[in-house]
């Protein structure tokens, strides 16, 4: 997934990326930056996309940097944002180190370590850490490998109740999951088990404060679910780091 990929994206962002903010059944995100101390500090959202972050982070911080590797999707989040006083775009691809980026008091990155590449991936990490001040917070979300799998066993018992009930089931290729990089519409999409994020957080210089769940609906995951689909909701991994004395 690089910027061609991105650019191609642009003008159906809304219909083909996930919407983590929007989609965010318990307003995790939001209410993490609903608090006084970042109101006087920097944030840089790291993979902005065309913008869903923003107005929130706009609200929060005195300054925003909006980065990413996609100069399509800046102009679209620009066109939609650019009025904001607080906001500053930018075009950066953040697997190559740069010096364009300011030092943060808080780094945000929403679903952007998601390449299968294991290099591209400790690159961003080695950036991001780079621009983040001592004390300041990174606040990472990615997909959860857990849920993947425990999303395909629910699509396994909704195939069981259905032949219960004697109704037609789905096709057998809709139960094969791959293993960490998984396809997502497609895509080859990088998922996380806890504590491998947890680790890997570490290996790279990060000491993480806390890991909780983002939690979505089940149509995020299957058209029309049956309303016995409940509780536990599929989920993103949200975790909050900062670096390692």
């Amino acid at each position: 997934m690089d910027a061609a990929y991105w650019n191609a994206k642009a003008g159906v962002y809304e219909e083909e990326i996930f919407n983590v903010w929007l989609r965010d059944l318990d307003g995790v995100l939001r209410k993490f930056f609903d608090d006084e101390s970042f109101r006087l500090k920097t944030v840089i959202d790291c993979g902005c996309g065309i913008g869903h972050g923003i107005p929130t982070l706009s609200k929060c911080f005195k300054n925003v940097y909006a980065v990413d590797i996609s100069r399509e999707c800046l102009a679209v989040s620009r066109e939609r944002y650019g009025s904001l006083p607080n906001v500053e775009f930018r075009f950066e691809d953040l697997a190559r180190p740069r010096a364009g980026l300011p030092a943060a008091d808080c780094i945000v990155s929403v679903n952007v370590l998601i390449m299968p590449s294991l290099s591209a991936r400790l690159k961003i990490l080695k950036v991001m850490r780079a621009c983040l001040k001592s004390n300041g917070r990174m606040v990472l979300v990615v997909p959860s490998l857990e849920s993947y799998y425990y999303a395909a066993y629910k699509l396994t018992e909704w195939k069981l109740r259905e032949e219960v009930l004697g109704r037609s089931g789905f096709s057998s290729g809709a139960f094969q999951k791959g293993h960490g990089v998984v396809p997502i519409d497609g895509v080859m999409t990088k998922h996380y088990l806890k504590e491998e994020l947890l680790s890997f957080l570490k290996l790279v210089g990060f000491e993480v404060l806390g890991i909780q769940k983002i939690r979505y609906g089940w149509e995020t995951e299957y058209e029309d679910p049956p309303k016995w689909m409940q509780a536990p909701y599929p989920w993103d991994w949200m975790v909050v780091a900062k670096q390692q004395k």
